[in-house]
């Protein structure tokens, strides 16, 4: 499996798999240049490529893929949880306030 296999397997199941796409080179094999307007796109990118192993199997590369991206979802859904569970009367901090 090359690098640009690992990208158009993430691309296919992104929801714009487009903006996926243009956020990397397949031909210099590196994340693109420039924004495009999707960080989370670049993010997922950058976190395939940087974890890419060209040594390894098929298989390992599909395994620390799913890994890197467990984990980055692992921790968006820490976010959710912390927002849906804030209570401001419960977290109000009264340094926020002294500015105003």
């Amino acid at each position: 499996m090359t690098i640009n296999d690992l990208i158009n397997v993430a691309a296919e199941a992104y929801y714009e798999t487009y903006l996926l796409r243009a956020c990397w080179d397949f031909k210099d094999q590196c994340v693109a240049a420039g924004t495009h307007g999707d960080t989370l796109a670049t993010f997922i990118v950058r976190e395939l490529s940087e974890t890419f192993d060209t040594e390894a199997t098929t298989d390992k590369q599909l395994q620390t893929a799913r890994k890197v991206m467990q984990n980055a979802a692992n921790d968006v859904l820490g976010v959710v949880a912390a927002m849906e569970n804030y209570n401001p009367d419960e977290n109000d901090n009264p340094e926020e306030h002294a500015h105003e």
